[in-house]
């Protein structure tokens, strides 16, 4: 979901009553679900405009704010009770127990890792549209009832970050090749063609919505830990060799990767120009 910024004053006020709160309190960001006046309080240098034009989703001059993101830290594990067809692609009707409470249509649940929006809620049941495209790139085209998922709420504003930041935005799946069970569960992952670029050793990684360490990458393949406690309060810990996981790499590291990609793929800069100047 997408809200707008509202429009500001030359004083860094809103014109009219948006739909978010951002204050600061002592230079920390206070967030509460309705926009008030963002003065300058904590951005000195560039003021709320400013600060405002920093956020991401700006585009065509339009102010955009895109709240969502998760920690990768599941909160429970809901079961699947009805998988519906429809024209714009499937509907999900989740049992989601604790985190139903809280949730209103228009709120944003990560799915096994997907980040759906509620469109219903019917007691401790939460229903989602999926479309194809999502169907297609990630493993819920392929759910059943019954099905176990992990849940999580979006991450609000001043929320300890257990985990690492994860989008919602899956990169693609990964087959389970390999669990080793011993003083820890060690489970091997092959992942699709083209995510290989962005998995490092010891770096992050989102596997069905769970934020995992890499402890091991070969060329085509790349192992994580689980923990006891990843194991009981998550579907990670029901994992059989075939089975495929949605994967979300690092946001950091996709974003470094693409850019220089970028960078390496312009005439003007080469290896051999670098070298040239004295940089490798």
């Amino acid at each position: 979901m997408r809200d707008k910024l509202p429009a500001l004053t030359a004083d860094g006020a809103p014109v009219d009553s948006p739909p978010f709160n951002l204050t600061t309190r002592g230079g920390d960001l206070a967030f509460d679900g309705t926009w008030a006046a963002c003065r300058t309080g904590a951005f000195p240098v560039f003021g709320a405009r400013a600060f405002a034009s920093a956020l991401p989703g700006r585009h065509s001059g339009e102010l955009t704010w895109r709240p969502v993101v998760f920690t990768g830290i599941v909160e429970n594990v809901g079961t699947i009770l009805e998988v519906a067809s429809q024209p714009s692609g499937k509907r999900l009707r989740i049992e989601a127990g604790p985190t139903a409470r809280e949730c209103e249509p228009g709120a944003s649940i990560g799915v096994s890792g997907v980040c759906l929006t509620v469109c219903a809620r019917d007691g401790r049941s939460l229903s989602f549209d999926v479309i194809p495209e999502t169907l297609a790139k990630s493993t819920l085209g392929s759910k059943r009832p019954r099905d176990p998922v992990n849940l999580e709420r979006s991450l609000r504003v001043g929320d300890r970050l257990d985990g690492h930041f994860v989008q919602g935005h899956v990169d693609g799946t990964a087959e389970v090749v390999q669990i080793r069970s011993g003083g820890e569960q060690v489970v091997r992952l092959r992942p699709e063609a083209g995510l290989r670029p962005y998995l490092i050793p010891k770096g992050s990684v989102a596997v069905d919505g769970v934020s995992l360490t890499i402890c091991e990458l070969r060329d085509d393949d790349f192992c994580v830990a689980l923990i006891p406690t990843t194991i009981e309060r998550t579907t990670l810990g029901r994992l059989r060799p075939g089975d495929r996981v949605n994967i979300e790499t690092d946001v950091i590291t996709r974003t470094v990767v693409h850019h220089l990609a970028g960078l390496f793929a312009s005439p003007e800069l080469r290896i051999e120009s670098l070298k040239e100047a004295g940089f490798v």
